[in-house]
């Protein structure tokens, strides 16, 4: 079978228009986050809430479901499940919130974060009430 001229030039373009999307949702993804790290989290949520409206983390970030809230000096924290990164930096996974809640400057240096001195059981916990919001 041969293609004359009018032939190739569609065969091509579907081509690339086909290969366009493959490497778009390749580096894009469907925007959807994995689900899978959000399975199992742990940490205990209710208690989470409690160190979150403890330590004041609704000052700098707006929390659903903390009382002191609003912040407006780092993201809001109630879509979380739904970023891509943390610190823009890491890939979202509760492992890694901890690890940003636990040390931000060694993640982000610069980041208007401070150290909050938290333990790894109340990071958890914080994370663990943080992936409860904005879930599908």
């Amino acid at each position: 079978m041969s293609l004359d001229r009018n032939g190739f030039l569609i065969a091509v373009i579907v081509f690339l228009a086909a290969a366009g999307l493959a490497v778009g949702f390749y580096f894009v993804g469907t925007g959807d986050p994995d689900p899978a790290p959000f399975r199992n989290v742990p940490g205990d949520p209710v208690a989470g809430r409690i160190a979150l409206e403890r330590i004041g983390c609704g000052s700098c970030h707006a929390i659903d479901g903390v009382r002191v809230g609003g912040g407006r000096v780092g993201p809001a924290l109630n879509d979380l499940r739904q970023q891509r990164y943390i610190a823009g930096r890491l890939p979202n996974t509760p492992d890694n919130v901890v690890r940003f809640i636990l040390d931000p400057q060694g993640v982000s240096p610069g980041s208007a974060m401070p150290d909050l001195r938290v333990v790894d059981a109340e990071a958890r916990n914080m994370v663990a009430y943080l992936y409860t919001l904005g879930g599908r």
